[in-house]
């Protein structure tokens, strides 16, 4: 149904041209009537409607002046003119100005509805034309913002002046990342109080690029009293202001990041990256190794709760490192789980052991948005654990002896020690573990050792002394005898081949 605006000096005519246009059934409702072009103008801006009909002469604002209003605000509008035979050359100037074309009073009926339809069709069509114009400007919204938000350039120009980027400011803009079961189209009439923005699904979440305003903060309260009401669960992560185009890929990651780790703000479940957040690191993060071993080692022996320790004090460290790489964060947890299938292959447990840790995919971590979900993901899994009932009691002192020294390398550790710590004796230690392992302790002992040494020669710019001590070793000279007789050469010259 079109709607349609009566503008006429004359109730009659107006009165007349409505009852014609109802009576033929034309699809048009009419929807408003003026008797002036000062009235008219008030009430196009307001109502917009699809269709007027204008009589030249009026009083105060005559139709073609109105229509000279009309085009110096852009205002498109499709208008038949209404005119007598001595208004026909205004009329004639009048289409110049964009009108459809127009009508000699008295309105001939059959003219009239055939004018009418015609128009309709020719609205319909610029309808039709403008939505596909409309999608795909979206589309290459859509596209250009993606390609900077994965980091790449754009293949595409687009020019900001013409309103194809809602008039985003470049270098000022604002990054939000919107969790919630609603949809972009429900989403966007709460952002409204924010201006000229973009929505657009990415990576399975919303992202949102708008101008940075001084009372941003204060929207997003807005936003989140409006979303209580909904009743819908909702986490928002926003960047900080002034972000230009060219660095939304930075700033898409440290939002996303100051959600993963929940850096918390004033307001419930949203999380703003300013101040200390800033500095979401990029630093290397390289765990020790061994904390994967060693799990893998406590489960086995059925050590679930320590297990779950280990899972704690990683969550700490990754915490205070805050990576703004989730990716590697997600694959440093997967390292759990490759781990723990190596240590099953490794003691021949496959079919003797109840492990649903082992068998979680890459993508099944990737599911959890933020740290603390996730730990706690793995605690359960850890807990749910069940090792293998038929593990042998030497196998299990073996374990307990591996597990021992991996705790406890940087230590003086020794057959004595670890025989008090255990309550057995130290030939029977030196017993079962030649006999399951076909290695002596104190082999194994250096072996550990080593490993540890060569991953802080590899990561750190740590001095051999400082190495030597943190493996267990009182001096460097002994330590760098043994490191050579084990690995070939010496501490250094490894260290030179690594780099």
């Amino acid at each position: 149904m079109k709607k349609v605006m009566l503008i006429d000096d004359e109730p009659l005519i107006r009165q007349a041209l409505k009852k014609l246009l109802e009576r033929n059934k034309l699809n048009v409702e009419v929807i408003g009537e003026a008797n002036n072009g000062i009235e008219a103008l008030e009430w196009i801006e307001r109502e917009k409607p699809d269709l007027i009909f204008l009589d030249i002469r009026m009083p105060l604002m005559d139709g073609f002046e109105l229509l000279k209003k009309l085009q110096a605000k852009k205002i498109m509008v499709k208008t038949i003119i209404l005119t007598a035979f001595r208004d026909f050359d205004y009329a004639t100037e009048a289409i110049e100005f964009g009108a459809y074309g127009y009508l000699v009073k008295p309105i001939d009926e059959r003219k009239l509805v055939e004018m009418v339809e015609k128009v309709c069709l020719k609205i319909d069509e610029l309808k039709q034309t403008e939505l596909a114009a409309k999608q795909v400007n979206e589309l290459l919204k859509t596209s250009y913002l993606e390609s900077l938000l994965e980091g790449h350039e754009p293949t595409i120009r687009l020019d900001n002046n013409d309103g194809t980027l809602l008039e985003l400011r470049s270098n000022n803009c604002q990054l939000m990342i919107v969790r919630s079961s609603l949809t972009i189209s429900e989403i966007d009439p709460l952002l409204e109080k924010m201006g000229s923005r973009i929505l657009l699904n990415f990576q399975g979440e919303i992202v949102v690029v708008c101008n940075h305003s001084t009372d941003f903060i204060d929207n997003l309260t807005v936003i989140q009293r409006q979303l209580g009401e909904r009743k819908t669960a909702c986490t928002i992560g926003v960047s900080s202001f002034g972000v230009p185009l060219q660095q939304l890929r930075d700033a898409y990651l440290k939002v996303r990041a100051c959600i993963f780790y929940q850096k918390a703000t004033s307001l419930p479940y949203v999380y703003v990256v300013e101040g200390e957040n800033e500095r979401v690191s990029t630093q290397d993060f390289t765990p020790d190794q061994g904390t994967f071993e060693l799990f893998a080692e406590k489960l086995v022996l059925g050590l679930n709760e320590e297990a779950c320790e280990l899972i704690r004090q990683f969550k700490v460290k990754l915490a205070d490192a805050m990576l703004i790489d989730l990716d590697l964060v997600y694959q440093l947890f997967f390292e759990f789980v490759i781990q723990i299938k190596q240590r099953i292959a490794k003691t021949n447990l496959q079919d003797r052991m109840s492990i649903g840790i082992a068998e979680l995919k890459f993508v099944d971590i990737q599911a959890y948005k933020t740290l603390e979900a996730l730990s706690a993901f793995f605690e359960q899994k850890t807990l749910e654990c069940i090792p293998s009932p038929q593990l042998d009691e030497t196998s299990r002192m073996v374990q307990k002896i591996k597990t021992y020294i991996q705790e406890n390398y940087s230590k003086e550790v020794s057959l004595h020690s670890l025989a008090e710590q255990l309550f057995v004796s130290k030939n029977y230690i030196s017993s079962i573990y030649k006999q399951k392992t076909g290695l002596n302790f104190l082999d194994y002992l250096t072996q550990v050792r080593m490993e540890q040494a060569k991953h802080r020669l590899e990561t750190t710019e740590k001095g051999i002394l400082q190495i030597a001590q943190e493996v267990g070793y009182k001096n460097a000279s002994h330590f760098g005898k043994v490191f050579k007789q084990e690995v070939g050469i010496t501490p250094a010259e490894y260290r030179q081949r690594i780099f």
